[in-house]
């Protein structure tokens, strides 16, 4: 796994695992979402769960791959929302 070294503090460094950053930025992306509406069954789960259940099921790869998809969406300025409503109709099924 490769190491990324964060500055917190200029007189602290943190030294974490790129899963782990991608893991905590995973998780502060979907907490901001209070509902995130779920087509299948009209039901809803909140960004935390959603996070939780994501982190839970999928590989190092897999997490670092969907940070990536919601980092190149971030980028075109559009909303995550689809995406997200795509991957917990997809962890349902």
């Amino acid at each position: 796994m490769k190491t990324v070294f964060l500055k917190n503090n200029p007189s602290e460094t943190t030294i974490k695992t790129v899963y782990e950053y991608k893991t905590n930025v995973l998780k502060k992306e979907l907490s901001r979402y209070k509902s995130i509406k779920v087509p299948i069954n009209n039901g809803s789960i909140s960004g935390n769960e959603l996070a939780d259940w994501l982190l839970e099921v999928s590989s190092p790869k897999e997490v670092i791959e969907i940070v990536l998809m919601i980092e190149c969406a971030r980028k075109r300025g559009s909303k995550i929302n689809s995406l997200l409503q795509t991957m917990a109709a997809a962890l349902i099924k």
